[in-house]
């Protein structure tokens, strides 16, 4: 039987998340859920969010990142639920949320 792992990566913008992230990527059998993925899609394909700046706080980017971290911990739990092993990495995964997802695995029993 796999091991299945959860794996979170924060950390400050041009830390090494993502050098980190490709690394074990390429090393184990992980599907990789990245905020900036979901937010891009939403600013690039929802018309609502076409004009949402990252680089200022503002009440579509606001609104953009709540939907990014209800989505990322839907999706997180639906492949923990499947059996998958997971890598989460972004910039904006503080500890309040760190903990939810560390209970998911915990429900999961996930490593």
């Amino acid at each position: 039987m796999t091991k299945q792992f959860l794996i979170l990566i924060s950390g400050h913008n041009a830390s090494g998340k993502t050098v980190l992230s490709r690394k074990l990527l390429r090393e184990f059998d992980l599907n990789k859920v990245n905020g900036d993925d979901v937010r891009d899609f939403l600013i690039s394909s929802i018309k609502f969010y076409s004009d949402a700046h990252y680089s200022y706080p503002n009440s579509k980017i606001i609104s953009a990142n709540k939907t990014v971290s209800a989505f990322r911990m839907a999706l997180v739990k639906e492949l923990l639920s499947q059996g998958e092993s997971v890598l989460v990495d972004g910039a904006g995964i503080e500890r309040k949320a760190r903990k939810k997802y560390l209970d998911l695995a915990e429900i999961a029993s996930v490593k």
